[in-house]
């Protein structure tokens, strides 16, 4: 029986030369990115095409203070309050 030495050769690992070029040059190969936001985000209404209902609603809604993301369902109650005066 002859024995010969010989290296055993594996596939290359994907997930550990990644993890590797990230710790190594992170500004390149890392998994932060950064989002930079300038300038200004508006929105705006044209009131000529709203009614006097629509424009007297966003009137007492505006006044109000109530942030319709926040608190939905309280916004909608003053609105609905609110379209009740005008009847």
């Amino acid at each position: 029986m002859i024995h010969e030495p010989y290296t055993k050769h594996y596939p290359p690992n994907v997930t550990a030369l990644l993890k590797f070029l990230a710790a190594k040059y992170p500004e390149v190969w890392g998994d932060r990115s950064e989002v930079v936001h300038s300038g200004v985000v508006s929105h705006s209404i044209d009131a000529s095409k709203l009614t006097k209902k629509q424009l007297k609603t966003l009137q007492a809604i505006a006044q109000s203070g109530v942030k319709a993301d926040k608190n939905k369902e309280k916004s909608e109650e003053n609105v609905d309050d609110v379209a009740k005066e005008d009847v």
